[in-house]
């Protein structure tokens, strides 16, 4: 009995409350602390370069785009990969044909950078927002005027340049964002 009862007081004594909790703690949030970004992860690499092949005209952006859906599929918590599925809806929008077709593929793009952008804001990782910020602000920038986009553009590219992932941008990207930003603000200020 009285083992017993030494046993409880143990039990209940602060030091090992404290100690049960940080184990709690730490167990439950290894998994956050663990998960870098989609940005981060070694697929993501890859994908962004055939994105990059489409909007050179070097690759099918329907092709592209499935793979992005089936990637996506299989990640359904990295939301930057919605904004480059979005983005690449905008190029093939740039490559279709009708004008139906066009306005189908931006209206989903403009949707889905949109949504994936808002959930990135929710709860994201920050080098994830930081590439989603660019990816926008860059697609945005060049929507046509009729879709009312350059204000968000420059909203999207002054918001990356605010994150501290910024400063891990190599200074030709950085120089390359600076001067998208500032041929928007000149186009603007010439209306």
């Amino acid at each position: 009995m009285e083992c017993r009862q030494n046993l409880r007081l143990s039990l209940n004594s602060w030091p090992i409350k404290t100690v049960a909790l940080a184990i709690c703690a730490v167990v439950l949030h290894a998994p956050l602390a663990s998960h870098a970004g989609t940005a981060d992860l070694p697929e993501f690499q890859d994908m962004r370069e055939q994105y990059r092949a489409v909007t050179k005209g070097k690759a099918d952006g329907d092709a592209i785009a499935e793979k992005f859906e089936q990637w996506q599929q299989q990640h359904p918590t990295e939301h930057l990969i919605g904004v480059y599925r979005g983005a690449l809806n905008c190029l093939i929008a740039r490559d279709a044909w009708f004008p139906w077709n066009k306005m189908r593929y931006a209206n989903r793009c403009m949707d889905q950078m949109d949504e994936s952008l808002q959930a990135l804001e929710a709860g994201g990782q920050s080098t994830d927002l930081l590439h989603a910020y660019i990816e926008r602000g860059f697609v945005n920038s060049h929507l046509p005027s009729m879709f009312g986009r350059k204000d968000m553009a420059v909203e999207d590219l002054i918001a990356a340049q605010q994150l501290p992932q910024w400063s891990e941008l190599t200074e030709g990207e950085q120089q390359l964002i600076l001067k998208r930003l500032s041929d928007i603000q000149d186009a603007d200020s010439e209306k």
